[in-house]
Parts: structure tokens; C-alpha cells; sequence
């Protein structure tokens, strides 16, 4: 053979062999590049003023699906999820995190992208799958097919939440911009809101004592007018409202109560500024007591209308209607909330008091960097501070077990330092393990990226206040290890895999 040819044959021994090829993503090393995606999945029952509470129902995820795309040329980024094992998913509150593998391309390229994430797709009657191209994802929809199959519509009212279903949660964000390097890359939040609103209607009269001059009340119904409600709207939009262009319903009726309630105070019921879930409760209680009438709640499609409509009632025999109107169009969004209450005052007058909120915050944090734990540097013990064992050569002396065996130096303050930039707000929480009353230790910290970069010191010195003779104990007895968690919406979440490097697991002695 000639030297022409064993070059030949060389050159293509190496095409074959492992580690010269990046494209075997289906089962990736640790080192194979991903974009990863974190999904705050639903509180129960976190509120802040403005927002309504929602019921476990009304929050409960059963399924998932995640498509990613490149804005560009809208080619798929990596393998849609598909998710449907619950098992998948983190407990209220928790955070899910999903990857997606990428090719070497995406790493060098980092192309916008465009993002679409859908809970509970049954309840809509969704058929998205893996296969799904960009076209068929971005222009989704559901609503009304025919007059028995009208999904959320005014044909068939939702008065319940399917509990194997849920309610449509969606979000959709494009042209993002993919920042970090490889092997896990990042994009900014996509939020998951409900694809749906709620509506509640409320009735009551004033009581009297006086049977003689008591009036004969009745509610026939409730009625809506035509062109408010779409037929159909996109499953994702960017905008406040998703409407698919063309036709609206007709008028809508809901039938009126068997009987109204009395109430010595209705007017004590009116909303007027106060927390829009301390107002869903009094009218709970209201209800509880047997002063208010519910007609319960009625998930609807969102409109992007002004929405109108009247009461018609009958006093002592007269046929009357009063009409009512949002405030503005677009009051009847997706993920909102509205009120209607209805009530006769003394002089036989109906009055009508409307209240359009935003829902719960359903808005769930899709997410790589607001929500997700995110720790640039692992935990590291400053040596100026602390006595660390070495061996001759100047290497790091571990024991036995994996451990690096930390002196405490006296009168002195040992201190190490960890990086956590997400989630913002969190609370980063080191809980001593072991001989806890022998040490004071930094127990936590809030995590802010605009302070030092996220950097947290964390303090470990002997605990003055012991009355605790040490000196007799054995050493088991007298050491310290630490363990780390994230405390975020209520919950709180083990980091000890993100905070603690494998190289560098201290174990401190006074």
C-alpha cells in the first residue's frame, strides 16, 4: 500500500470513530448541548391584591405540550413534548423542568426562537401532537363546530371544570433571544395563562318585616346580546385577546333563580375597591348564610367586546327589564373573571353591580430564568478564612468518606461564597446538619442578581452562646455539614445537586 493510500485509509478510520462526530442527540452525553425549559407549575392558593383565587380545579395541569421553533425558517427546535404522565409533573407550586436537545448548529448559530406551551389540551379537544408543523400550532383554534359541539361556548354551557380535564392554559412568545452557552442554553420567560374566562352572576332582595307590603319578585333571566361572543379563538396568542376573525354568537339567556334570597343589607355586597378575593369570599359567605343567590359560575370564550345585556324580572305581576354594559371592550379577556350581581332595593328598584378582574394569576412562569434555580458558581470555601488540609504536594486532603474536613481558626469568621441568579426574589436556605447548637451559621438569604451578581456569603463560626463542653465529646459529635434548599411560592425546593460541587463537600470542625 502506498503512502497515498494509508492516508486514505486513516482519514476514513477517523470518520467512523467515537468522538468525532457531534450528532448523536436521541441519547446525549452530559455534555451534549440543550436548551432547557422551567415551568412554574400552579400554587394553591397564592394571591396578590387584583387577583382572584382560583379552585384546585381550575388549576390542575393533566397534560403538557411544548414546540419550540427557529423564527426564521419556523423548523422545529429538537422533539415536541408531549406530556401526559402526571408523575411529570412537580406538586403545586413546584417547578418542572423539560430539555430539549439541540444539534451544534443551534449552539453556534443561537437563532431567535418562537415558543408555544399548552396545558390540558382534552378540554378544548385539541389534536397538536409531536408531528405538528409551525402552521398548524400558531393558528390553532377551538370554539364553536356545531350546535351541539361548541367548546366553551353559549350552546352547551361549562358550569364545571372537567376534573379529568381542567381548563386550556396556553403561551406563546417569538422572536426570543437565546442567551448562555453550550451545554445548557437559555431563553427568556413565556407565561401560561387560561385560554378562557369565568363569569358569575349573583342575586338578592332587600327583607322586610312587613308581610303586608311585601312585594312579589321574580327573575325570568339573564340575557346577553349577539356579536359578543366569537365563535372561535386561537389557542395562542401574544395579544390581549386571540380572536378568530368572523362571525359572533347570537343572544345567550341564563333562566332565573327558583327564588331570591333576602338580605337585610344587599347594599353591603356592591364591590367597592376592596381585594377582588376578599370580595369573591364575602360573597361566599353571603351565600352560606342564606342571603344571596348564586347562579355559579359559566366558563366562557373570551370576547374582545364591550359585552351587554339586560335582566328581566316581574314585580307584583309588571314585566320589567333592566339592561347592563361592561366598562370597556376587552374587560372579558382570556384569564378574567367578572361578576354580575343583581339586587332589589326598597321602591321595587333592580340595581346591577359589575366587576371584571383579572383571574387568578393561572399565569404560570415558563421559564429560564425567573423561576428555574439557577446556580453559576457552586459553593466554595474562601481558604483565607479556615484552615482546609492539604497534602504534601499541596493537593486538597479529602477523608475517607469524600469529605473535605474544614478547621474552624479561632476568632475568626469562615466564609464561603455561592452564585444563585433565579429565581429572583426566592430565598436561598442553608440548614446545618449535624452539630447544629455548636455553630452559628448564615441560615439564608434573598436571591438578587443585581446584588454582587448574585453572589451570597455564607458565615460559619462557633456559636458563643453554647453551654456545651465540646472538649469531652468525640469528633462526630462536635462536626457540621450543610445542606441547601430554595424557598419560592410558598414551597420549598432541595438544591443540594445545583449548590454543592462533588469536589468540594466541606465538613466543618471547631
Amino acid at each position: 500500500m502506498n503512502g497515498k493510500s494509508i492516508i486514505s485509509a486513516v482519514f476514513a478510520l477517523l470518520l467512523v470513530l467515537p468522538g468525532c462526530r457531534r450528532e448523536v442527540l436521541s441519547n446525549p452525553s452530559p455534555d451534549a448541548p440543550t436548551l432547557e425549559i422551567a415551568i412554574q407549575f400552579p400554587y394553591v392558593p397564592a394571591t396578590k391584591a387584583g387577583e382572584l383565587a382560583a379552585t384546585a380545579l381550575e388549576n390542575k395541569i393533566h397534560s403538557l405540550a411544548i414546540w419550540v421553533f427557529r423564527s426564521e425558517d419556523h423548523t422545529p427546535v429538537g422533539e415536541p413534548l408531549i406530556l401526559t404522565d402526571e408523575s411529570r409533573f412537580p406538586p403545586s407550586g413546584g417547578i418542572g423542568r423539560y430539555q430539549f436537545n439541540v444539534d451544534w448548529n443551534f449552539v453556534n448559530v443561537h437563532p431567535d426562537v418562537d415558543v408555544f406551551v399548552l396545558a390540558n389540551a382534552a378540554s378544548i379537544g385539541c389534536t397538536l401532537d409531536a408531528a405538528s408543523n409551525y402552521d398548524a400550532v400558531s393558528t390553532a383554534s377551538f370554539g364553536y363546530v356545531s350546535d351541539e359541539d361548541d367548546c366553551f361556548g353559549t350552546h352547551a354551557y361549562t358550569t364545571t371544570v372537567d376534573p379529568g380535564k381542567g381548563l386550556p392554559m396556553s403561551g406563546m412568545k417569538t422572536h426570543v433571544k437565546v442567551y448562555g452557552s453550550a451545554p445548557r442554553m437559555k431563553v427568556d420567560p413565556v407565561t401560561l395563562v387560561r385560554a378562557v374566562s369565568r363569569l358569575r352572576m349573583v342575586l338578592c332582595r332587600t327583607a322586610t318585616d312587613d308581610i303586608a307590603q311585601e312585594d312579589e319578585v321574580s327573575v325570568s333571566g339573564i340575557t346577553f346580546y349577539k356579536d359578543q361572543i366569537p365563535l372561535r379563538e386561537f389557542v395562542f396568542t401574544e395579544g390581549t385577546t386571540g380572536i378568530v376573525p368572523g362571525d359572533y354568537t347570537d343572544d345567550f339567556s341564563f333562566p332565573g333563580p327558583a327564588e331570591i334570597k333576602r338580605n337585610p343589607v344587599p347594599e353591603d355586597l356592591i364591590y367597592v375597591n376592596q381585594d377582588p378575593d376578599a370580595y369573591q369570599q364575602m360573597l361566599d359567605q353571603a351565600c352560606a348564610a342564606g342571603k344571596l343567590t348564586d347562579l355559579g359560575y359559566v366558563y366562557l370564550r373570551e370576547s374582545d367586546k364591550r359585552i351587554f345585556g339586560r335582566v328581566d324580572y316581574t314585580i307584583n305581576g309588571k314585566v320589567r327589564s333592566r339592561e347592563f354594559a361592561m366598562s370597556a371592550p376587552g374587560d372579558f379577556a382570556r384569564n378574567h373573571t367578572w361578576t354580575l350581581f343583581a339586587y332589589f332595593m326598597s321602591g321595587r328598584n333592580l340595581q346591577i353591580s359589575l366587576v371584571a378582574a383579572p383571574w387568578s394569576k393561572g399565569d404560570y412562569h415558563v421559564d429560564f430564568s425567573g423561576q428555574a434555580v439557577n446556580v453559576t458558581k457552586k459553593f466554595r470555601m474562601d481558604e483565607r478564612t479556615c484552615e482546609i488540609p492539604k497534602n504534601e504536594d499541596g493537593s486538597i486532603k479529602y477523608s475517607a468518606d469524600g469529605y473535605i474536613d474544614v478547621k474552624l481558626i479561632p476568632g475568626t469568621t469562615a466564609k464561603g461564597t455561592l452564585t444563585i441568579t433565579t429565581p429572583v426574589g426566592g430565598t436561598l436556605m442553608i440548614t446545618p446538619l449535624g452539630a447544629a447548637s455548636l455553630f452559628s451559621v448564615t441560615q439564608q438569604a434573598t436571591i438578587a442578581p443585581e446584588n454582587h451578581g448574585g453572589e451570597i456569603t455564607i458565615e460559619i463560626t462557633n456559636n458563643p452562646e453554647t453551654d456545651i463542653d465540646f472538649s469531652e465529646l468525640p469528633e462526630s459529635e462536635t462536626t457540621l455539614t450543610l445542606s441547601f434548599s430554595v424557598s419560592v411560592l410558598g414551597r420549598e425546593v432541595n438544591v443540594n445537586s445545583e449548590a454543592i460541587d462533588n469536589d468540594y463537600k466541606y465538613r466543618f470542625h471547631l
